[in-house]
């Protein structure tokens, strides 16, 4: 028998995001890596534009976003913390002469080929999905949309390839004014950007 009923809310929280020192907290306490190397970890997922330092708490970029989520896709052991853990260990064993070196390295490499290789062919397939902005194309008014390029997120006119608009934008998507610089471009002759 139900003797009352009481509604309540509640709001899952996200976890707080990283700082340099509790980054290095979480990766002693998994066991990931060494005091070695928590600054090379540290400086390479900042160097490949992974994420970005803002008001000393980590963010991820797209980039980082897109990096991680195919990364989890193709190789789900690898990125699972109690594999790192693991080979973490086997490293120590090794460093030991408990355990050796060319065994540990087949009985990863097997597997790792496998997905790397799947990886491969259907990742060279696979087109980042584009995604709205709010701005619209100067030249035929239809919507930008957010692109990734080689170097990074741009700005595209949803008509291409009709329209061939393009602009740059910085890491928050707002669009950046090309400037025209006085210089010509010594190859075609138009003015350089």
């Amino acid at each position: 028998m139900v003797v009352d009923i009481k509604p309540e809310q509640h709001f899952t929280k996200a976890p707080a995001r990283y700082t340099e020192g509790s980054l290095v907290r979480a990766l002693e306490k998994e066991g990931i890596g060494r005091p070695s190397t928590y600054a090379a970890i540290i400086s390479t997922i900042q160097e490949r534009d992974y994420v970005e330092q803002k008001e000393k708490k980590f963010f991820a970029t797209d980039l980082g976003e897109i990096v991680t989520d195919k990364l989890n896709e193709f190789f789900p052991k690898i990125m699972d913390i109690a594999f790192t853990r693991y080979m973490e260990e086997q490293l120590d064993k090794i460093e030991e002469h408990h355990l050796d070196w060319l065994g540990v390295l087949r009985e990863f490499y097997g597997p790792f080929k496998q997905n790397l290789d799947t990886a491969l062919v259907q990742m060279k397939h696979a087109k980042a999905e584009a995604a709205p902005s709010e701005y619209k194309c100067p030249r035929c008014g239809r919507q930008l949309i957010y692109r990734f390029g080689k170097n990074g997120k741009f700005l595209s006119c949803s008509a291409y390839p009709e329209c061939k608009f393009a602009s740059p934008c910085d890491k928050e998507g707002t669009m950046l004014e090309e400037k025209v610089s006085e210089h010509k471009c010594p190859v075609c002759g138009k003015p350089m950007v």
